[in-house]
């Protein structure tokens, strides 16, 4: 699986978190996890940590946040046509989607040093948002501009 596929798999997990759920980040993919009496000891066991979960989110998102304005440097570059835009749509989609479910964790584990972290990574995700949000305002200018007969064919 490629980076950006790996990426993209364990947000779109972390996007359907919902309150009182929690997740595990110890393994290559992050999953949600079933509830059970046992599930603290299979934390332990498996070293999960809630700054290990903190830290393993932030990394990912940045990492996704890096290869998107990376991608919008391609598109603005080649031009807003470029099928690269698919992929910021998609990477937008699913930043939005982990919004909801970072604060799901928030929510769920109550404590300020945990969620002040992943409020920061929240701030930063908004932030990047609000340039895709711009990027994706002048692909749709662009698309203006272009002679009637051209803008059909985009």
């Amino acid at each position: 699986m490629e980076t950006i596929d790996e990426l993209l798999f364990n947000l779109r997990v972390l996007g359907q978190v919902s309150r009182n759920k929690r997740i595990n980040t110890t393994k290559q993919f992050i999953y949600i996890e079933e509830d059970s009496i046992a599930q603290g000891v299979y934390r332990w066991k498996d070293g999960a940590s809630r700054d290990g979960c903190a830290e393993r989110i932030s990394k990912e998102i940045k990492t996704l946040i890096t290869i998107s304005c990376l991608l919008c440097e391609v598109v603005e570059f080649y031009g807003y046509e470029d099928p690269r835009m698919e992929t910021l749509a998609t990477i937008k989609q699913v930043l939005n989607a982990c919004i909801g479910g970072i604060s799901c964790l928030c929510i769920t584990y109550n404590d300020t040093n945990f969620t002040g972290k992943l409020q920061t990574t929240i701030d930063g995700t908004y932030k990047h948002l609000t340039a895709l949000d711009k990027t994706f305002q002048r692909a749709r200018d662009a698309k203006k501009e272009l002679p009637a007969e051209e803008a059909l064919v985009l």
